[in-house]
């Protein structure tokens, strides 16, 4: 359902008279279609609860006629407001909505109706992406099936599991005929990435809800997936098969998660550090030049120079594109380990596997993380990237920025937007913001579509956030070997907390929620004295003046 665009004020009945009489703007109609569809979908939910038996009877009659119609036509073409992708859309929804709550009541529909819904979606091939995305959603409400299988005698889920990983994996690599004329990866479409996205964070999704079920299957996947990044490697952007770096990243994180299950420390960190290994090198690499000093940091991802436009894209141009492109993806790979590796919850596991490493001064276990020797050795040229970011705001620095990137530091304009209280659909086409909107849904590594100052703008908050994540993320998955580390208050003093005066607001807010919080509620209590309390003397001192100094202010503009 959409607003009606033309607004036809003769038509006496149908949609459109109804959304013109009933809502004042499209911004109204789509809060009131939002909320009516979370409302639609807690209704589905609650009827499984009653009669699970009934709803998942009418969502499989739906899903079987969906796809015997798509079989028809496998050739069709769709788009966001194809009506027919948009009721697919609502399928994968009220699927999803069904299954989730098939394990909480004790009348469940049968496994086997389960498996054969399963099989008739791998089946089914659609050639469009969106189609493809939206059958993707209903295989991953279906998963629970395999699941709910293995506990049976025969098991049939074991001989369909390897068919759901190949229909991910073929999405994965998918291609939509347009962009194979043309060099990949920049030509692809919006809903070509947008599918290839989908079945790589899929691999993530089943891998935390049913890493257990992944686990045989291990060595299936890692070969796939080392197969496919072979491949790239080989045949470069040339290749219709090629993965981008994040597409990589991502299957990576899926595999993480899934040797958490090995319960074996030395077998899991050798994976770690097939992993990181060649990110963690570049990174290390990077740091030596790269983040000496805020001047470097400025050189090395192209702030001094004039924006990449396609006038004047050259090879220098092209260097300062490919710095930042390994610097994200550096970071994303390092991040992904910190985020996701951990040790067994189990206690007689985590013993067994050797993750133990000494006793606590209470005599607990002290477990020591897989990934902790892996990580140790890249924050220190993470703490120099971080207190690089930090003096980009000194005046010096600011002085250097290439007029194109004046505002590269600022608010990103969408934040802005959301911040006022605008929405997208009231914004006028010469209204400022509405190129703001527009950039904000663009791809922002697409350098066809997106305008090189919110391109650089996107890329400087993500460096930011990146870092505090990992830092935030570290100090929950290392624990004590983060902790323990020689003069850890200092370093952070000297590169986190660094130039705090100078930071805006904006820039302060992720230092302190995602990295200063975690830091505390995770720091053992044998370093409260040596690094926490330096930590925070130093942290609240410089909040207490901030924010007398933000209230002094406030007062004055009361007064005038």
């Amino acid at each position: 359902v959409a607003y009606p665009l033309n607004h036809n004020h003769n038509a006496a009945n149908g949609m459109t008279a109804y959304c013109l009489s009933d809502y004042d703007s499209e911004e109204e109609f789509l809060i009131f279609l939002h909320r009516f569809r979370m409302d639609l979908l807690e209704g589905v939910r609650h009827a499984t609860m009653v009669a699970p038996l009934v709803t998942f009877a009418y969502v499989q009659h739906w899903l079987t006629a969906k796809i015997t119609k798509g079989m028809l036509n496998p050739r069709y073409r769709s788009d966001p407001n194809d009506p027919e992708y948009l009721e697919w859309e609502a399928l994968a929804q009220a699927l999803e909505s069904v299954i989730s709550r098939i394990l909480m009541v004790n009348e469940r529909p049968s496994v086997q109706n389960g498996l054969q819904l399963l099989e008739l979606c791998l089946g089914y091939s659609p050639d469009d992406p969106w189609l493809l995305s939206a059958l993707l959603s209903c295989i991953s409400a279906l998963f629970v099936f395999l699941s709910m299988s293995t506990g049976s005698m025969t098991m049939p889920g074991v001989a369909i599991l390897p068919r759901v990983l190949e229909k991910i994996f073929s999405a994965l690599v998918y291609e939509s005929p347009e962009d194979r004329k043309l060099m990949p990866p920049r030509n692809r479409s919006k809903a070509t990435k947008c599918v290839r996205r989908h079945a790589a964070s899929l691999m993530v999704k089943i891998g935390l809800k049913y890493p257990l079920l992944l686990l045989p299957v291990f060595e299936q996947i890692h070969t796939t997936v080392r197969g496919l990044l072979r491949c790239s490697a080989d045949n470069g952007k040339n290749n219709s098969n090629h993965l981008t770096r994040m597409e990589s990243v991502i299957l990576y994180e899926a595999l993480l998660i899934i040797s958490n299950h090995f319960c074996d420390y030395e077998r899991q960190t050798r994976f770690i550090q097939e992993t990181i290994g060649e990110a963690s090198a570049r990174f290390v690499s990077i740091g030596l030049e790269a983040f000496k000093g805020p001047i470097e940091l400025m050189r090395f991802i192209g702030l001094d120079r004039p924006a990449v436009t396609l006038d004047n894209n050259n090879s220098a141009e092209e260097m300062m594109i490919q710095n930042r492109s390994d610097l994200i993806y550096c970071l994303s790979t390092v991040l992904s380990v910190v985020k996701r590796c951990s040790i067994p919850e189990d206690p007689d596991r985590a013993a067994r596997g050797g993750f133990v490493a000494a006793l606590s001064e209470s005599g607990n276990p002290v477990y020591r993380n897989p990934a902790a020797p892996h990580i140790i050795p890249v924050l220190p040229t993470l703490f120099a990237l971080v207190r690089a970011m930090n003096a980009l705001f000194n005046p010096t620095a600011l002085a250097l920025l290439s007029e194109d990137f004046k505002k590269a530091y600022e608010l990103l304009e969408y934040e802005k937007i959301h911040l006022m209280g605008l929405n997208v659909c009231n914004l006028q086409t010469n209204n400022p913001y509405q190129q703001a909107a527009d950039n904000a849904a663009a791809d922002q590594n697409d350098h066809a579509t997106t305008a090189p100052l919110p391109r650089m703008q996107h890329f400087l908050v993500t460096i930011h956030e990146n870092c505090y994540h990992m830092l935030g993320s570290g100090c929950h998955t290392l624990g004590r070997d983060f902790y323990q580390l020689p003069g850890l208050s200092p370093a952070l003093l000297n590169s986190v907390f660094s130039n705090m005066e100078l930071l805006p607001d904006y820039r302060l807010r992720p230092i302190i929620r995602v990295f200063l919080k975690p830091f505390i509620y995770s720091c053992p209590p044998a370093f409260y004295e040596s690094v926490l309390v330096p930590v925070l003397t130093h942290v609240s001192t410089h909040m207490c003046h901030r924010l007398s100094a933000k209230w002094q202010y406030m007062r004055r503009l009361y007064e005038e």
